[in-house]
């Protein structure tokens, strides 16, 4: 009974020494505003194309098989034609290009005679 007595009033003893005013300290975060960069006047970027104008196809000799002719629209990149020619210069076939929301939507193929040969339509 002795010892049940000590371990109740040691255990008391180390109760009241952590039960002391502990305190968690927590510092509120200082909340300062970024430093934000003012942005400058909004400058335009000039940039070059190099676009395909004349596609030549070759023999192993040199001689000239193929040539074609590359047509794209005003102010644009956009290409709107192509004119396929033999080496005696006659128009073999003709493609024509259409667009919608800058996208390619349709393709024609034209064969020398201005008939359609086909059609083609594009979604995205």
């Amino acid at each position: 009974m002795k010892g049940i007595i000590i371990a109740f009033s040691v255990t008391i003893f180390m109760f009241s020494c952590t039960s002391g005013n502990n305190q968690i300290i927590k510092e509120q975060a200082k909340m300062e505003p970024a430093e934000v960069e003012e942005a400058g006047p909004l400058k335009s970027v000039k940039r070059t194309i190099t676009l395909l104008i004349k596609e030549t196809t070759l023999y192993a000799d040199g001689e000239v098989d193929l040539y074609a002719f590359y047509d794209y629209s005003e102010n644009s990149d956009q290409l709107i034609a192509r004119e396929l020619y033999n080496n005696q210069d006659e128009l073999i076939e003709r493609l024509s290009f259409s667009y919608g929301n800058n996208l390619l939507s349709q393709k024609a193929v034209f064969n020398a005679d201005e008939e359609q040969k086909s059609h083609h339509l594009y979604t995205y």
